[in-house]
């Protein structure tokens, strides 16, 4: 008998200490598994910020381009407006000149005085549309 209850005994050992063998190999395998899920979680916030990072970095890069394209667009009209005011000094001189030619030529002249202001006319609206916009975005 005594054999028998020690057997039982060392087979209880040796199943008991199987158990929380196993359980201790379980408690390993889901303690790498949770390390594991950090790790790529970590990898996938990282990408994230990274991903905004170079979003964000597109944004001010798009908005720099288009600022220094209606910076330029605002030299642009400022040149074309200094031409038209050298170009309107200049008609003032043919005009006077022309005045005192003859009275024929003078009604000739102002017609076309008159077409060309309109040109200006819409070109000058045309350069404070373009200057209210690159006002706009300074």
């Amino acid at each position: 008998m005594a054999v028998a209850e020690w057997t039982q005994y060392w087979t209880a050992v040796v199943e008991w200490t199987q158990y929380w063998t196993a359980v201790a190999e379980w408690m390993q395998y889901w303690t790498a598994v949770a390390e594991w899920t950090q790790y790529w979680t970590a990898v996938v916030e990282w990408t994230q910020y990274w991903t905004a990072v170079a979003e964000w970095m597109q944004y001010w890069t798009a908005v720099a381009e288009w600022t220094q394209y209606w910076m330029a667009v605002a030299e642009w009209t400022q040149y074309w407006m200094a031409v038209a005011e050298w170009t309107q000094y200049w008609t003032a001189v043919v005009e006077w000149t022309q005045y005192w030619t003859a009275v024929a030529e003078w009604m000739q002249y102002w017609t076309a005085v008159a077409e060309w202001m309109q040109y200006w006319t819409a070109v000058a609206e045309w350069m404070q549309y373009w200057t209210a916009v690159a006002e706009w975005t300074q």
